[in-house]
């Protein structure tokens, strides 16, 4: 990183996890490295039916499963979307550069934000154990 985007993310880190003020606190676990999910570890426990969309018929899940309350993961749906091309790294970064995101709050409630092109540098070299993460804080108000 270079030393203005490293400044932006340590500020926006000093002020959203204040709890967190040491530097090695941020990788105090190193879960980044040490934290390891087995698939077989949760396949032996996930018992739920899985489907595939283009295999199953509209009538045929709602007979079977909707009409049953029989819940089940459905698979490939997402398959076709716009949003698989659209809401790439790449294209968020160059369409949001310059854009302010929420990464926090600070002790006071009062927002703490990152600028896409410093968060998405972050993303790409962050080992944090609890990473910033950006959200829009808009969503879901009307």
């Amino acid at each position: 990183m270079d030393r203005r985007t490293k400044s932006r993310v340590k500020e926006a880190k000093r002020r959203a996890r204040s709890e967190l003020h040491e530097k090695h606190a941020w990788r105090m676990m190193n879960c980044a490295n040490s934290f390891r999910v087995h698939p077989e570890d949760i396949e032996s426990r996930d018992v739920l039916e899985r489907i595939d969309i283009n295999q199953v018929s509209e009538k045929e899940f709602i007979d079977v499963y909707e009409k049953n309350y029989r819940p089940v993961v459905i698979r490939n749906a997402q398959t076709t979307w716009v949003a698989n091309d659209k809401w790439t790294v790449e294209r968020l970064e160059k369409k949001y550069r310059n854009q302010s995101f929420k990464c926090g709050e600070d002790d006071k409630g009062n927002s703490v934000r990152l600028k896409m092109k410093y968060f998405v540098t972050y993303m790409k070299h962050n080992s944090d154990d609890s990473p910033l993460y950006i959200f829009d804080s808009n969503f879901g108000e009307f």
